[in-house]
């Protein structure tokens, strides 16, 4: 994602006004179409991690007690959430 990718940039990125950027008609669809799908992958993430939560509380378990593969599907989860896209590659 772009957010992931600015976080190694050394110098902080000079934002300038959309109308010095000349996008085509198919840019802007990248763009949009790029913040739709990062968008859904927060949403199914959120989703993945409260029904699991929810499971856990549900049965009356701990954070602490979470069932050994439940714990390892979060992890999972997270890390996936936090890898850049050179390591998803």
């Amino acid at each position: 994602s772009i957010n992931r990718r600015c976080r190694y940039v050394r110098s902080a990125p000079i934002s300038l006004p959309k109308t010095h950027i000349h996008r085509t008609p198919s840019e802007i669809q990248l763009a949009d179409d790029t913040l739709y799908a990062e968008c859904k992958d927060i949403e199914m993430y959120s989703r993945l991690m409260t029904g699991m939560l929810h499971q856990m509380q549900h049965r009356g378990n701990d954070v602490d007690d979470m069932h050994p593969l439940m714990k390892k599907s979060m992890e999972g989860i997270i890390r996936t959430m936090e890898a850049n896209d050179h390591e998803l590659e």
